[in-house]
């Protein structure tokens, strides 16, 4: 199942749940590791592809993740890449979603900030296969997280390891330095 969820989508779903605990829309999120970034833009990081808009961040290390630019296709259509800065011995950019839907069906157990594992070559990727929710979250990140998979259709990815390397063997040469 692929729905079409656009960055609007997300952003108005982060400003409502903000309101009842006074935080700004792009912090809603930010204790499942996803940091909204409005509007979109480069970011600075010596790493970060130049042909990337980031859209949010784990809010940990420099962690984020961007649409990246091609064809005609509108940002939320796009490819979605994680940049790790401070992984000097992996691979610091990933390509960790199809488009934004895909993207957000990856953390849809487990949260956002885990998925810097797929940087690393020795990844625990256990809490991101689960079909559970990863023991680690508290009940307000479970909430938040239940809320975005109810709101937007989200399902975990089948097969994890197949995907992100058909991901990357496809987008990942499209990346400019």
């Amino acid at each position: 199942m692929s729905m079409k969820v656009n960055f609007e989508q997300l952003w108005a779903i982060a400003n409502r749940e903000a309101q009842p605990i006074s935080e700004t829309f792009n912090e809603a999120f930010v204790s499942i590791g996803l940091r909204l970034e409005i509007p979109t833009k480069p970011k600075g990081y010596y790493c970060t592809p130049l042909n990337v808009k980031t859209f949010a961040g784990t809010g940990c290390d420099g962690v984020h993740f961007s649409f990246l630019e091609m064809d005609d296709r509108p940002l939320s259509n796009s490819p979605v890449i994680m940049t790790v800065p401070t992984n000097f011995h992996g691979q610091q950019n990933v390509i960790i979603g199809e488009n934004l839907y895909d993207f957000l069906c990856l953390g849809c157990r487990a949260g956002y900030s885990v998925l810097e594992e797929f940087s690393w070559s020795n990844g625990q990727l256990e809490p991101i296969r689960s079909n559970q929710y990863a023991d680690y979250l508290d009940q307000q990140q479970i909430n938040l997280i239940e809320i975005l998979n109810q709101e937007l259709s989200l399902e975990p990815w089948s097969s994890l390891e197949d995907k992100i390397i058909s991901l990357n063997s496809t987008y990942l040469s499209h990346l400019i330095y």
